[in-house]
């Protein structure tokens, strides 16, 4: 009998299995766990050496994985000028911006004054705008920009305009001194090209703030060098407290052409070469597996850009967004990339959005087939009906906030004038994509949603706010077994590690996570309440305190 580094024993342990059992006990040896079971045949594997731990009935469950997020982003937040998600009025907003740009502008020559943690569609008064105009009242001697929390709009005073290098920016964007979608993202990555000792900085506080949620694996949706450069040093030195995956944007204007598809291939080759290791139970790393695309926008205010089978409700404007792919061109793409079995994952927001995404995967997959490769759609806020079956059919994952499927009454109604009746039954709809047998992955995208993960699955469950009455009734409520698998076995299924983390299982590495209290044992409006007692990543304990 194989003899254990540490033994778990007289505990609640829920495993995540296939059958969702519960066990005891768990044997750990060299950061994998040898035996799940009862105490008396766990403490069979103990000998002189054997670390004991009596957990005295704790709650002990698999590690959650976040499986789409940009925690590098988060982190940075933490340590700008951050309006922390608050719904605020125009003129609070360039109140709070002005007196931290007072003070950035005493303690620093120069630099970029940089806000986050706003959306403008939550700015009151409803339909009002931030623009260039009103950044250059705070300050014509220093570049400033607010960058959206859902990464797709930024806001930017002249001096910023004029300072851009590489982003294309359109006429009607320099009057509003607004930038959208890629733009925006291609924008805010030109001018947070930190210091590595800054870089680093941040890296630890993602990892300390995900930690804290009891989250020991990530992938961050939209990886760059800056950040995995840093998660690596960390790595590197043995302080890496996350499995760190990410996925590597290829944007369309990287193969416009077919000629430039093996270029765009190459680039993300070379990314991978650099940052992509195997992950192993004692030495966490980056890995980079996913390859990431932007199909569409969003649907909310002003931009509008997330693509409609029909029109959005505008009075006087037919419009149904954007799609910033060529079928053909991303078809041949996919068709390739298959052959290396990397596998995509698509921002997907509208329904002709999901339409598209699903008529290039399923042509790729005739025309390249790999079974191997697992696509992913993220976000899917309109479907339907037909969607479900194709995504069933397709063995595409759909990868859920699911605390989106909740909503103040006011939001109701305000996409319910956006999209109709009819197409509201179909919106943020987590629950018909579970009752259709399609594997959900949880991602919390933060920072574009706050870091809460309790909070999200008891908001997905009941699909209300935390202290709101209201629910949003177009879906079915969803059960604590459905989230916590969607946090774990199934989120770590779309990352391909489902033989190595999601589960506590023989073989499986010993990441796991001990809480407060039992939540299945929850009333459902009580998991918010449930609190992270320690974190363990290959049977190590990770200080997060």
């Amino acid at each position: 009998m194989v003899k254990a580094d540490a033994i778990y024993f007289n505990g609640n342990i829920y495993s995540a299995d296939a059958h969702n059992t519960f066990y005891t006990a768990m044997a750990i040896t060299q950061g994998e766990i040898i035996a799940m079971g009862d105490d008396t045949s766990i403490l069979r594997h103990q000998d002189e050496a054997t670390k004991l731990v009596d957990l005295h009935g704790q709650f002990v469950m698999p590690g959650l994985v976040d499986s789409h997020l940009h925690p590098f982003w988060g982190a940075s937040q933490s340590l700008s000028c951050n309006l922390k998600h608050q719904v605020l009025s125009k003129s609070e907003i360039l109140v709070k911006i002005t007196e931290y740009a007072e003070r950035y502008m005493e303690e620093h020559k120069d630099g970029w004054i940089i806000v986050r943690g706003w959306m403008q569609p939550d700015m009151l008064p409803i339909g009002s705008e931030l623009v260039r105009e009103d950044l250059d009242k705070i300050s014509q001697s220093y570049p400033i920009i607010v960058f959206s929390n859902d990464c797709h709009l930024l806001v930017c005073n002249s001096l910023a305009l004029s300072l851009f290098k590489t982003v294309d920016i359109l006429e009607d964007a320099k009057i509003k001194g607004i930038l959208e979608d890629g733009p925006a993202m291609q924008a805010f990555d030109e001018i947070t090209r930190y210091s590595d000792d800054y870089a680093l900085k941040v890296a630890r506080k993602a990892q300390f703030l995900l930690n804290e949620q009891g989250v020991t694996t990530v992938m961050d949706a939209r990886a760059d060098a800056v950040a995995f450069k840093a998660f690596q040093s960390l790595a590197q030195s043995n302080e890496l407290t996350l499995r760190v995956l990410g996925a590597r944007e290829i944007p369309a204007k990287a193969f416009a052409t077919v000629e430039m598809i093996p270029d765009a291939i190459a680039e993300t080759q070379a990314f991978m070469a650099e940052f992509s290791y195997k992950q192993t139970a004692l030495q966490p790393t980056t890995t980079i597996s996913h390859i990431k695309f932007f199909i569409d926008g969003v649907l909310q205010a002003p931009l509008h850009t997330a693509l409609l089978r029909k029109p959005y409700h505008l009075d006087g404007i037919e419009q149904c967004g954007d799609c910033y792919y060529d079928k053909a061109l991303l078809t041949e793409l996919l068709s390739q990339t298959n052959q290396l079995g990397w596998h995509p994952h698509m921002h997907t927001v509208g329904d002709a959005g999901i339409d598209f995404a699903l008529d290039c995967i399923e042509a790729s997959q005739e025309r390249s087939p790999n079974l191997a490769v697992r696509a992913g759609l993220a976000h899917n806020e309109l479907t339907v009906p037909e969607h479900y079956s194709r995504f069933k059919q397709l063995n595409v994952i759909a990868t859920q906030s699911l605390q989106w499927g909740a909503m103040s009454q006011i939001t109701q109604v305000e996409f319910e004038q956006l999209l109709g009746k009819d197409r509201i039954e179909y919106f943020e709809c987590a629950g018909r994509f579970y009752d259709a047998g399609i594997k959900v992955a949880y991602g919390s995208d933060w920072p574009i949603d706050h870091l809460n993960l309790w909070e999200h699955f008891q908001i997905g469950m009941n699909r209300q706010l935390i202290g709101d009455d209201y629910r949003h009734d177009n879906d079915r409520m969803l059960t604590i077994e459905e989230v916590l698998r969607s946090a774990t076995i199934d989120a770590a299924y779309m990352l391909g590690l489902e033989h190595n983390i999601g589960s506590l299982e023989v073989s499986k590495f010993a990441d796991f996570i001990v809480l407060d209290r039992d939540p299945f044992m929850l009333n459902s409006y009580e998991i918010h309440k449930v609190k992270v007692v320690d974190v363990f990543l290959g049977g190590k304990l990770i200080n997060f305190s």
